[in-house]
């Protein structure tokens, strides 16, 4: 069975204690919820592993692209005119 890239399979309880988990309720599109169903099935994971993991990989994206943003800050900032200038002169060299 192949998993996708959000999913990994389920640990034994004996091999890694389980985190302090928190409730949480969230209302979902009816087909978002029957999508999550198929993965979760597929995938051999609940429901809530699959959005837990889902979670993870987009806080954790959004986290890189926040670092991103924060080492281009000392770039000199220009106007879209100022860009557009450029652009042009390099291309009539």
């Amino acid at each position: 069975m192949t998993r996708g890239a959000l999913t990994r399979p389920r640990q034994a309880s004996t091999l890694s204690p389980m985190p302090t988990r928190k409730r949480a309720t969230a209302y979902l599109d009816a087909r978002l919820h029957r999508a999550l169903r198929l993965r979760s099935k597929a995938t051999d994971c609940t429901i809530s592993e699959v959005i837990g993991d889902a979670l993870r990989h987009a806080l954790a994206q959004e986290a890189r692209h926040l670092e991103e943003v924060e080492l281009r800050k000392p770039e000199r900032k220009m106007s879209l005119n100022a860009v557009g200038a450029r652009l042009k002169r390099r291309a009539s060299r």
